[in-house]
């Protein structure tokens, strides 16, 4: 005997493998091997499902920020009509007393505005002689879903201005 046959040998008995010569089971199935490759439904299933939580966060705040576009072009549409109404008023050269209201037309339909002037209470100026006031406060309102957004403005006018204007 060789040397080599001796190591072949005692390797096959302490590994208990088969000889050269012996014949094979037609199946071997070893249930304690700890050689497995690729994944197990478990590992799958949990990667789907963290993958899925992350898709479904991303898209939350995808719409989140849609929305809050969409609030904030609506206050700014709501300011440049507020401002575009108190010029229309400073045209017209008159600004009643009461409370006055309306709707916005071309394409701004779902905007509404109403405005109210009333007396100020008396103040006293530089010459200390009183200046009466009114107080006008105009307001632009719309619905966003079902509740009620609005944007308003106040605003003082002296009598004199008044009259200046009108006449």
């Amino acid at each position: 005997m060789s040397k080599f046959s001796i190591i072949v040998k005692s390797f096959r008995n302490k590994r208990n493998l088969p000889r050269a010569n012996a014949t094979l089971p037609a199946r071997t199935v070893n249930k304690t091997s700890k050689n497995i490759s690729g994944f197990m439904l478990f590992e799958v299933i949990l990667s789907v499902a963290i993958l899925s939580l992350g898709l479904v966060m991303v898209l939350h705040s995808f719409t989140g920020s849609l929305k809050a576009i969409r609030v904030s072009q609506n206050y700014m549409r709501a300011t440049l009509l507020l401002e575009e109404k108190m010029s229309e008023m400073e045209r017209k050269g008159t600004i009643p007393m009461g409370t006055d209201q309306g709707k916005f037309s071309a394409g701004n339909e779902e905007f509404s505005w109403e405005i109210e002037s009333i007396p100020a209470e008396e103040i006293s100026g530089k010459d200390k002689e009183e200046i009466e006031l009114n107080e006008v406060r105009l307001t632009v309102s719309w619905l966003e879903g079902k509740r009620k957004k609005q944007v308003r403005v106040t605003t003082y006018l002296t009598k004199a201005e008044e009259k200046k204007i009108e006449g």
